[in-house]
C-alpha cells in the first residue's frame, strides 16, 4: 500500500489525506474574498506616498506657490494672452492680502485630490481691490455681493480656461485680466 511510504502514523497520513479532499472539494473564493496577507501594510504605504507626494505639490508658502506656478504655466498664459490681445502683455503678481494666501494654501493641502490648474477671471477694475483683499467670492453666499452678469450656470465664480481668455476678457472693463489658479477636483463624469 502506498501508505506504507510514510513515516508518519497512519492516524496522521489518514487526517493529512482527508483534509486534502476537504480542500479539494472545497467552493473556489471570490475574488473580493481573498486578502493580500500584507494589505494593510501595502494600504498604509501607498497612503503616506499619496500623502507625501501630495504635500510636495503645494508648497506652505504662497509665494513659492505663485513662483513655481508660474514657471509650470506661464508660457501658455502668455502665448494665450498674446494670441488674443492688440498689443504687449504684462503679468503683474496681484496684491492678494495674507487671509487669502493662507486660506487658499490651507485648500490646496487639505483638498483629496486635483491640481491647481491656471485660469482666467474677468471683472470691473473697480472690484480687483476688492477681490485681492476678499477673494473670489460667490455672490450672495454669505456676503452682499449681487449677481451681475447673469448666472447661466448657477451662482457661482465663473473663469476661463487657460486657453479661453477672451471669454473672461469680454467682463473686463480696462485690459486688465486676473490670472488665476484653480484648484480643479472635479470628476469626469462617463
Amino acid at each position: 500500500e502506498r501508505w506504507q511510504t510514510c513515516k508518519r502514523p497512519k492516524r496522521w497520513r489518514r487526517r493529512a489525506r482527508c483534509t486534502e479532499l476537504k480542500l479539494l472539494k472545497a467552493r473556489i473564493p471570490a475574488a473580493e474574498e481573498l486578502a493580500h496577507p500584507f494589505a494593510a501594510e501595502l494600504l498604509a504605504e501607498r497612503l503616506a506616498k499619496e500623502e507625501k507626494s501630495h504635500k510636495s505639490r503645494y508648497p506652505t508658502s504662497f509665494e513659492a506657490f505663485r513662483q513655481e506656478f508660474l514657471e509650470r504655466h506661464g508660457h501658455t498664459i502668455r502665448a494665450n494672452l498674446n494670441a488674443k490681445s492688440d498689443g504687449p502683455i504684462k503679468l503683474k503678481a496681484a496684491p492678494v492680502s495674507r487671509e487669502v494666501q493662507n486660506c487658499f494654501i490651507k485648500e490646496c493641502a487639505t483638498a483629496e485630490g486635483g491640481e491647481v490648474v491656471p485660469a482666467y477671471h474677468g471683472s470691473r477694475a473697480e472690484n480687483y481691490d476688492s477681490i485681492c483683499r476678499r477673494g473670489l467670492l460667490i455672490p450672495g453666499h454669505d456676503n452682499d455681493l449681487a449677481v451681475v452678469h447673469g448666472a447661466a450656470h448657477g451662482r457661482g465664480i465663473y473663469t476661463a480656461t487657460v486657453d479661453a481668455p477672451s471669454l473672461s476678457m469680454s467682463f473686463c472693463s480696462e485690459p486688465k485680466l486676473l490670472v488665476c489658479g484653480v484648484l480643479d477636483d472635479s470628476v469626469e463624469l462617463m
